[in-house]
């Protein structure tokens, strides 16, 4: 199953305990859940969480969620995200999103992808930014995939490649898209490469230009992606 946070021994650091036997209670249970014995890791959770520990609550919502008790992990995590916790906001935005325990409810998962957004979460910028491109809300779409793009995020940059390409959320812009893609192409991925040379070979927006294209595609194409359509419809091994 998909998960979508890393749970930090370095949690230990971010809250306050009263006295070393809290401290320690919290690393055990932490070694415990990393070792998988949920059951260990839940008693020596619970009397924190029961006291508004964030950090253990989240712990039971993820172990609650592993387990497919989707009810509890959805209690444990409001408790977390309604604390401010990250994590837990984006945790439960995606219960919401999902419609585990709960009805699927949009509204919802925007509202608290957005709270871990603003707080710089690239996951919750991306998530937020594809949610409100499924809802057609091309600024705000295109406000979040930019957000996320320029931390240097590959996903987003591509997103944004696409976006200004098809021109379905705003108006076309090849150049933006060209400029997106590139900055993609840096982390290594297929998939801008690919888009550039699918570009160039038709000449979407600028001049077409079959050297370009195969450059694109070439360098695609030493990554195992498959580049065939491109190749054989322009001839690019005569480039």
């Amino acid at each position: 199953m998909e998960r979508r946070i890393i749970l930090r021994v370095l949690l230990i650091f971010t809250f306050i305990v009263t006295g070393n036997v809290r401290a320690d209670s919290f690393k055990d249970a932490v070694t415990a859940y990393d070792k998988k014995d949920y059951h260990s890791a839940s008693e020596g959770f619970t009397p924190l969480a029961k006291e508004g520990n964030a950090e253990a609550q989240l712990y039971l919502g993820s172990i609650a969620y592993e387990k497919e008790e989707y009810k509890a992990a959805l209690s444990w995590f409001e408790q977390a995200a309604e604390q401010g916790l990250l994590d837990a906001q984006i945790e439960l935005a995606t219960l919401y999103k999902k419609g585990k325990a709960v009805e699927k409810d949009t509204a919802k998962a925007i509202l608290w992808y957005e709270k871990a957004a603003k707080k710089d979460s690239i996951d919750a910028q991306i998530e937020l930014a594809q949610l409100y491109q499924e809802e057609k809300q091309g600024d705000k779409a295109i406000e979040w995939y930019t957000k996320a793009a320029e931390q240097d995020d590959d996903i987003a940059q591509y997103a944004l490649g696409e976006i200004y390409l098809k021109g379905t959320l705003t108006k076309q812009d090849t150049k933006k898209a060209i400029e997106w893609y590139t900055k993609a192409v840096a982390k290594g991925e297929a998939a801008p490469l690919y888009a550039l040379a699918r570009l160039y070979c038709h000449g979407t927006g600028i001049e077409k230009d079959l050297k370009t294209c195969a450059l694109w595609a070439k360098k695609a194409k030493a990554l195992d992606y498959d580049v065939s359509s491109l190749w054989d419809e322009f001839k690019l091994s005569e480039q």
